[in-house]
């Protein structure tokens, strides 16, 4: 319940806190994930969020934090080479 009125930010926060690594794994595993690529992933997710809502620039910026790659994912997401630097869209198809 309290996913639901905590702000994202919080959230990334509280994960990044837990001391126990079982329950950090067990999280990270429920989104197919190990914990590094998880909590770096969530990391991103706050930043890219927090400059969208506060209207900063998204596209083509260089952020200083770097996704971590999975080793290995149990539901395959990301298909195209990516830069994990930036955000870009690429082969958009047209309506």
């Amino acid at each position: 319940m309290l996913t639901e009125i905590l702000p994202f930010g919080v959230i990334t926060n509280v994960y990044s806190n837990i001391k126990n690594k079982k329950i950090k794994k067990r999280i990270a595993q429920s989104f197919g994930l190990q914990v590094a690529p998880f909590e770096s992933w969530l990391t991103i997710i706050t930043v890219t969020r927090n400059s969208c809502c506060h209207h900063a620039r998204v596209w083509n910026r260089v952020f200083s934090i770097r996704a971590t790659m999975p080793i290995r994912m149990s539901r395959p997401w990301i298909t195209l080479p990516t830069d994990p630097l930036k955000v870009t869209i690429r082969n958009i198809p047209t309506c």
